[in-house]
């Protein structure tokens, strides 16, 4: 193993290191396979390992979570019931599993699932939920839309972030970079119906978010003015500002 410090053998916290993680060879941080406590596999970095940070596979850190619970949930059957993340679970496992809700066909009829970990133990859901940020106002968001309900692809956001990151939402991609219009024309400090009325009258979409307006706030393109907020004003002269 070389230069490679062996840790084989060696327990920290919950987990023995079985063996040298051979998917790292090439890696700058090095991994290794290791055996927890309650039995459940994982590979940890090195440095994670010799530096406390890793101590389990993860249930030490789920059992406090439970021992450590808000008032809320300490005295519910369930851990979550009557809560608003209790519904929020509940909600997740409706629309993937339940045929007969409206939004059936936008999740479970699309393949999308709640992960195992998730769907066997609610209070691994109510766990991550209280380690990640959760608080009342804030929405569970799949990162990946086209992903499943799990650790890895879900995050709590705005309702205003959730509906930027829909299925359905227009987004462009400038000098390599995705974002919502809705968030370019925030960025570049345009009204969203100025926008949608550039587009309509045949700028593309770089143009119609970077061609400045005239003085007064007019924007003026193929003979049309139109105020900031998108509306029709009078005739007015082609449109023939530099285009960014």
């Amino acid at each position: 193993m070389g230069k490679i410090l062996d840790l084989t053998g060696q327990q920290f916290g919950r987990l023995t290191v079985i063996k040298f993680d051979e998917s790292s060879v090439h890696s700058k941080e090095k991994r290794w396979i290791c055996r927890c406590y309650c039995g459940n596999m994982k590979s940890v970095q090195t440095s994670n390992l010799r530096s406390g940070h890793a101590m389990s596979c993860g249930c030490l850190k789920k059992e406090s979570c439970l021992s450590n619970l808000p008032k809320e949930f300490r005295k519910k059957k369930h851990g979550m019931s009557d809560t608003k993340l209790f519904h929020v679970y509940e909600g997740m496992i409706q629309r993937c599993e339940n045929p007969k809700k409206p939004f059936f066909k936008d999740y479970g009829g699309r393949g999308i699932k709640v992960c195992t970990e998730w769907r066997s133990n609610s209070n691994n859901f109510l766990c991550w939920a209280l380690t990640h940020g959760y608080h009342e106002g804030l929405s569970i968001d799949r990162i990946d839309p086209n992903g499943n309900y799990c650790p890895e692809n879900c995050r709590w956001v705005s309702n205003k972030v959730q509906m930027r990151n829909r299925r359905n939402t227009w987004k462009i991609t400038i000098d390599g970079i995705e974002k919502s219009t809705k968030e370019w024309c925030e960025i570049f400090k345009i009204n969203y119906s100025t926008f949608q009325s550039r587009i309509r009258r045949g700028m593309n979409e770089k143009q119609a978010l970077t061609a400045p307006l005239h003085e007064g706030g007019s924007d003026k393109f193929d003979g049309v003015a139109a105020s900031a907020n998108g509306n029709q004003m009078e005739p007015a002269s082609v449109y023939t500002s530099k285009m960014a």
